[in-house]
């Protein structure tokens, strides 16, 4: 509570979400889409350990933005794989997204499991969202082919 208001004594504004316990134990799940396709998949692990709640770094960029010291561990995000029903959620938000706009060049779909197991939307990233495409081979290539093509 006392972030969300500093957050608002400075102008901005603070987004809160309800807490899933899985993120805890498996972390997040992000489909990357480049030209309207599965690119490739990263796992994130959880950012805040069991002992902390949201604690800034110490110094530099990660203290003027009050993040997790987390955010600059070298091992936070890495290549990884989806399960089946996470993919099929992930190209639901996909098709809908094109639907209602148009289709997007490249797409982030950040997702965990919610207490029933089932996948659910933590963040949908459109607008210069970070692809990762560094992490898994070729997908500098084929991000550079869906800019060619678009």
């Amino acid at each position: 509570v006392a972030l969300v208001g500093r957050i608002h004594a400075r102008g901005g504004v603070a987004l809160v979400q309800p807490y899933l316990a899985d993120v805890d134990s498996s972390g997040e799940t992000a489909v990357v889409f480049l030209g309207g396709t599965i690119s490739h998949v990263v796992r994130k692990r959880a950012i805040l350990r069991a002992d902390e709640v949201a604690p800034a770094a110490p110094d530099g960029v990660g203290r003027e933005l009050e993040v997790a010291h987390a955010m600059f561990d070298d091992d936070l995000v890495v290549p990884g794989d989806a399960a089946p029903d996470d993919l099929r959620f992930a190209e639901r938000l996909l098709a809908e997204v094109s639907e209602r706009f148009e289709a997007p060049l490249y797409l982030r779909v950040d997702l965990v499991r919610n207490a029933a197991g089932s996948p659910v939307q933590l963040e949908l990233e459109a607008i210069d969202p970070v692809l990762y495409l560094e992490l898994t081979p070729g997908a500098d290539r084929t991000f550079a082919a869906a800019v060619l093509a678009s």
